[in-house]
């Protein structure tokens, strides 16, 4: 088994108690979870174009198919490239999805075969690369981007949560003012970009950037991520979240 909660671990010893038999003493224990770590290099969707909201609904339901395929597998059970990319296109949602995947640290090829005594655990968040789609009209000096910020943080001052998203959007304009189409940028650029220690902390773990292309392409940036843009950035929203206790 791969859930040790007192819940889970209670069950598994009432089931055993009434299946075994008189005087028969069970020897029995959790297995030892292996981690695995799955990332979408790229989302290829049919179409030209879908609301962000959607796009993003999209990606969390193929973060559940993930979990669910891989979770389910068994000591001595065999994790398949091609099966679980069978299951992200099987929906008709998803044109393409190529995959990396690590077990313990370590690549993965076309197949992993779970060692024995062992069960896995998904890293989570499934981290998911550029979302582009099939239709999307081709441009030849790069699209116009919009970037939204949703950050959680930890207010330090007395500015409350309003005059930080004003100056944090402040901040990211300027960042974005000379980039042009095809740079990269780093979760970590944005994180310094925005950084006032008098004010707030910022929760890296809980903040995300996403860019939205005219040309339909979407992409969201969390910590340890990098992104190419599209084209030049317009700020358009900077949401702030106060985290529980944090002002």
């Amino acid at each position: 088994m791969s859930e040790t909660t007192p819940d889970t671990m209670a069950q598994v010893r009432r089931r055993i108690d009434e299946l075994r038999p008189a005087g028969v003493q069970v020897l029995w224990q959790a297995a030892e979870p292996i981690e695995v770590a799955i990332a979408i290099e790229r989302l290829l969707l049919p179409g030209g174009s879908r609301p962000a909201d959607d796009v993003r609904r999209l990606q969390g339901e193929l973060a559940d198919r993930i979990a669910r395929h891989v979770e389910a597998l068994p000591p001595g059970g065999t994790l398949r490239k091609a099966q679980l990319v069978a299951v992200l296109l099987g929906g008709g949602d998803v044109l393409d999805a190529p995959l990396v995947i690590t077990a313990a640290g370590a690549a993965v090829g076309d197949s992993w075969q779970v060692p024995a005594g062992r069960s896995v655990v998904l890293r989570r968040p499934v981290l998911i690369g550029e979302t582009s789609f099939a239709d999307q009209p081709a441009t030849g000096g790069g699209s116009r981007v919009s970037m939204d910020a949703e950050l959680v943080v930890t207010l330090l001052g007395a500015a409350g949560a309003a005059a930080v998203e004003q100056a944090v959007k402040q901040q990211l304009a300027g960042l974005f003012q000379n980039q042009t189409a095809g740079a990269s940028i780093t979760f970590d650029q944005l994180a310094t970009a925005v950084r006032d220690e008098a004010s707030f902390a910022l929760d890296r773990a809980g903040s995300v950037f996403s860019f939205e292309a005219d040309d339909g392409r979407f992409d969201e940036l969390r910590d340890g991520e990098t992104t190419r843009l599209a084209g030049p950035v317009t700020v358009r929203r900077v949401l702030v979240q106060v985290a529980e206790g944090g002002g």
